[in-house]
C-alpha cells in the first residue's frame, strides 16, 4: 500500500485531563509524491506544510544559491518560490529542486510581505522531502515574525524531529562604478557568483561566522 505521512502540531493549550500533555493544534495527513515525469538523478522533491496558528498564509522561497544550470551566466539561481498564499494547515505542491544547501525564507502572504524567518537546509538527490513551517513557538499577541522549519525526508521513521537552525538574512549590492563582474562567494551557498554594476542578490546565511 501507499505511505502516508501524518504531523500533529502544538497548540500550547493543555488538556483539562492531562495537565501536563499539549493538546495538538492540527493533524494534517500528507499523501505519497508524485512520481516525477523525468529524471531524478540530480533533483530532489520538496513539499511545504504550514502549521501555522494565526497568520493569514505564507509564502516560500529560495534565496541566491549555487546553480548546475549550464544556462545561467552568473553562477547562481534566486527566487524560486516553493508555495505561495500558503493557508494554515494547506500542503503545497511538489516542487523539483537541485539537491545541495537551500537558503529558505518564510514571509507572511500580505502586501507588502513580512520576513518571518530562514534557515539553511542539505537535500539530496533523488529523495523526498517535506518541509514543516512550525509556528507552535510563537505569541501571536507580541511576535510579528518568527517560526521554525522541519526537515524530513521520505524514508525516515521512528526519528525525532529536528529544527533547521535559524539562518540570517543577507543582501549584497554591488555599487563598484565600472566594476561589471563583482564575484561573490559564500562557502556552502555561493561560489563565484557574478554580479554586474548595480546588481543586487539576497540570500540566507547560518547565524555565526561566514567567510564572504
Amino acid at each position: 500500500g501507499e505511505k502516508f505521512s501524518v504531523l500533529v502540531f502544538d497548540s500550547k493549550n493543555h488538556s483539562s485531563n492531562y495537565p501536563n500533555v499539549n493538546k495538538a493544534n492540527k493533524i494534517i495527513m500528507i499523501p505519497p509524491p508524485p512520481i516525477a515525469n523525468f529524471s531524478h538523478n540530480s533533483k530532489a522533491s520538496i513539499r511545504i506544510v504550514n502549521g501555522n496558528y494565526y497568520k493569514s498564509g505564507i509564502t516560500v522561497s529560495i534565496g541566491a544559491r549555487n546553480t548546475s544550470n549550464s544556462n545561467s551566466n552568473n553562477n547562481y539561481s534566486s527566487g524560486e518560490v516553493l508555495a505561495s498564499g500558503l493557508e494554515s494547515g494547506e500542503v503545497s505542491k511538489t516542487s523539483y529542486i537541485s539537491a545541495g544547501n537551500i537558503p529558505i525564507a518564510v514571509f507572511t502572504s500580505t502586501e507588502p510581505a513580512v520576513y518571518l524567518f530562514s534557515s539553511n537546509i542539505n537535500i539530496e538527490a533523488g529523495k523526498n522531502y517535506i518541509l514543516a513551517v512550525d509556528f507552535s513557538d510563537v505569541d501571536a499577541n507580541t511576535d510579528s515574525s518568527g517560526g521554525r522549519l522541519i526537515s524530513i525526508e521520505d524514508t525516515q521513521e521512528m526519528l525525532q524531529a529536528e529544527y533547521a537552525p535559524q539562518s540570517s538574512f543577507l543582501q549584497i549590492l554591488n555599487v563598484v562604478n565600472g566594476l561589471n563582474n563583482l564575484s561573490v562567494s559564500i562557502p556552502g551557498v555561493l561560489d563565484n557568483a557574478i554580479l554586474n554594476y548595480t546588481g543586487n542578490m539576497a540570500t540566507f546565511i547560518p547565524e555565526g561566522n561566514n567567510s564572504i
